[in-house]
C-alpha cells in the first residue's frame, strides 16, 4: 500500500500549458543544464495555486498519464515502509524519435534512429496493433 501522502503528485492540466518542463532530479538540480526546456515552477512553496492530485495507492493500482504532465513524489519519511514503483513508457504509432542532448530518463543503449524517425527499433516493442 501507498499512503496519499507519499504517492506521486500530479499538477492537473500542466500537459495542457503548451510548454516542456526541464526534467530535474529529486534533488530539484536540472537532468540536463542546457537542454532549451522550460524550468519546472516553483510549485511546493505555492501549492494553493495549483490542482495538485494524488491517490491512497493499493497493490495493483495503476496511474497512466501524459508524460508532460508535471509529477513528482514527496519525500517518503517512513522508516517502516519503502516505497517502491515501476514505471513503462507508451506511445502511439504517431511518435517519431526525437534526439536530445545529456541524460534520458530511462537511459537507452545506442540508438540509430534519426530525429523524427517513426519508432521502429528493438528498444520500441509493438505490444499492441489495431
Amino acid at each position: 500500500e501507498v499512503p496519499k501522502e507519499t504517492c506521486v503528485e500530479f499538477v492537473a492540466g500542466s500537459h495542457r500549458w503548451g510548454q516542456w518542463f526541464r526534467p530535474e532530479r529529486f534533488n530539484k538540480t536540472a537532468l540536463n543544464e542546457e537542454d532549451g526546456l522550460a524550468p519546472v515552477p516553483e510549485i511546493e512553496n505555492n501549492r494553493d495555486s495549483y490542482d495538485i492530485r494524488s491517490w491512497d495507492m493499493q497493490p495493483g493500482d495503476v496511474i497512466a498519464f501524459n508524460f508532460l504532465t508535471l509529477h513528482g513524489a514527496p519525500v517518503n519519511r517512513s522508516e517502516a515502509t519503502r516505497r517502491r514503483a515501476f514505471s513503462s513508457r507508451w506511445i502511439g504509432d504517431d511518435c517519431r524519435y526525437a534526439k536530445r542532448i545529456g541524460v534520458t530518463s530511462p537511459p537507452f543503449r545506442e540508438i540509430t534512429l534519426e530525429h523524427g524517425a517513426v519508432m521502429e527499433d528493438s528498444q520500441f516493442p509493438k505490444v499492441f496493433e489495431l
